[in-house]
């Protein structure tokens, strides 16, 4: 920590609490992860950081709701073990204070569901794009300008260490990754809405992707 994560999302159905984008370790069942997540009651949307030893979990929730089939950016600060914060178009929900403590522990970065030891879970039911990754907390002004449609390469580049435009469905997906500004594939995408279409990132390790200079 610190680290922020964003994606756009267009909600489909919201019939279950979907995990959209964020970073997970395989070997716990719902624990260590950091993650947006859209909900089934109320068209929020929520920031979570849990840990699985002990087991902890903080979590902001917007008070503000998306409109299925309409396009929102989400978007969460992780300031640290202590500070988390979602954002729905721009606009803050209330920051959760709640120490989450353990050592956080990632091998996965997914797409579209969680990753747990049971396998996948959570799958989400829509559309997502632009999904980014900073070791930085992000400012009020900088998630202002990434809501209203600044690419992500163009805020704190220099913090940048994820980016997947996922534009490109059935072909290989360029991605900017560790800050190199080149682009690079890791996976062929299968994208949208089946839970079989879940994208994921396989051993990417929260060590490396928050090494700062890189």
């Amino acid at each position: 920590f610190p680290v922020t994560i964003c994606c756009r999302v267009r909600v489909l159905a919201t019939d279950t609490n979907g995990l959209v984008f964020g970073m997970h370790y395989s070997a716990n069942n719902d624990a260590e992860s950091v993650r947006l997540q859209t909900r089934a009651t109320g068209n929020t949307v929520r920031a979570e950081h849990r840990e699985g030893s002990p087991a902890t979990a903080g979590v902001s929730e917007t008070t503000g709701t998306y409109t299925e089939g309409t396009w929102a950016y989400i978007l969460g600060v992780f300031a640290s073990t202590s500070s988390r914060t979602i954002y729905l178009n721009g606009t803050a929900a209330t920051e959760n204070t709640t120490a989450v403590t353990g050592t956080m522990n990632t091998d996965y970065i997914t797409v579209g569901a969680g990753r747990y030891l049971a396998g996948f879970v959570n799958y989400y039911n829509g559309d997502v794009s632009e999904c980014a990754v900073w070791n930085v907390a992000l400012t009020q002004a900088h998630i202002s300008a990434l809501a209203a449609g600044t690419c992500p390469r163009n805020i704190h580049a220099g913090n940048l260490i994820f980016y997947a435009t996922l534009r490109e469905s059935g072909t290989n997906e360029p991605n900017i990754w560790a800050n190199r500004h080149s682009f690079w594939s890791l996976v062929t995408l299968r994208m949208r809405r089946s839970p079989a279409s879940c994208i994921c990132w396989t051993h990417l390790f929260l060590g490396l992707l928050l090494m700062v200079g890189r």
